[in-house]
């Protein structure tokens, strides 16, 4: 999957159909024709998918947060809200407006699809579904290209510092924006157990991610892809390397843990997925077996001994 990482990840970003803070690719702000129906329907089962992206959204906020210094260092390291929003008005298909209207009551205005987790918007009290009609001084219309002047004006604001937003009810939120790591984490359909970064974002297969447990597992996933960007791995081209594999595998634990996850949760999670033989492709560039399992045991002993 790694060599299809950014043909996938792009896939993702349709399937979604939101527009993330800073997320490269949005979907289309083209209006949907009112007597036609352009291209196949994407939303069928997306009131699962969202809460599954919640979660793998929280998850990977926490780490892109936790490796936010070493992001810095990098130059790949941004302010972010943890918001991601979304309008009718993105969905060229009829049938994906009538299902979002009914499921969501989503129309053509400036909509909260998720507030992450722990983020500067959840903490700032913004909930799923809040519409939002005001960021600082610009107010923000419906329909097509709505949400692209959202993402531009919040960008920018929050390179700059605290963001208010005016909601369709009156209230007012102020959000403080977090330092995180560029990269966003997707939540890709697909039938495959796997997980990719191509050093722009960081994927996860809707199969694999219900393989696991845990949002502790989740994170061990996670935290081994964003580590082949810290370290360079996605720069200098991607190749079948155990010993890069083996590298990720330390720096994935150190942020999970770093990131107030438990990572005792690794050796049984590679554990079940080799036994199992769940991890099909995953495993293919990465080592199995009782030697991975006994290096990653011994990674979370020095790692759980180390003070943070």
């Amino acid at each position: 999957m790694r060599q299809q990482a950014a043909t996938c990840i792009l896939i993702a970003l349709h399937l979604a159909a939101c527009a993330s803070l800073g997320e490269p690719g949005t979907t289309s702000d083209r209006p949907a024709a009112p007597t036609s129906t352009p291209g196949p329907a994407v939303t069928e089962g997306i009131e699962l998918y969202m809460r599954q992206r919640a979660d793998v959204e929280s998850v990977g906020f926490r780490l892109r947060r936790a490796a936010a210094p070493e992001c810095q260092r990098q130059g790949r390291a941004r302010a972010d809200i943890g918001l991601v929003v979304w309008s009718s008005a993105n969905f060229p298909n009829l049938e994906d407006r009538r299902r979002l209207a009914e499921t969501f009551g989503l129309t053509d205005a400036v909509t909260v699809g998720l507030s992450i987790r722990q983020g500067p918007a959840d903490q700032a009290g913004i909930k799923p579904g809040d519409i939002v009609v005001r960021i600082n001084a610009d107010d923000l219309p419906s329909g097509p290209g709505a949400t692209a002047r959202f993402i531009a004006l919040s960008t920018t604001a929050a390179a700059q510092g605290p963001i208010t937003l005016q909601l369709a009810d009156g209230t007012t939120r102020t959000l403080v924006p977090e330092t995180v790591c560029t990269s966003p984490t997707l939540l890709i359909r697909s039938p495959d157990m796997n997980a990719a970064t191509d050093g722009n974002a960081i994927a996860i297969t809707t199969a694999l991610y219900t393989s696991l447990r845990s949002s502790d597992e989740l994170a061990v996933i996670l935290g081994h892809e964003l580590a082949h960007d810290l370290l360079g791995h996605t720069r200098s081209g991607w190749r079948a390397d155990p010993s890069r594999e083996v590298e990720a595998d330390r720096k994935g634990l150190e942020l999970a843990a770093r990131a107030g996850f438990d990572i005792g949760a690794a050796p049984a999670l590679w554990s079940r997925l080799n036994s199992s033989g769940m991890a099909g492709g995953l495993s293919e560039t990465h080592p199995s077996g009782p030697e991975r399992e006994t290096a990653i045991r011994k990674a979370v002993r020095d790692i759980q001994a180390t003070p943070r």
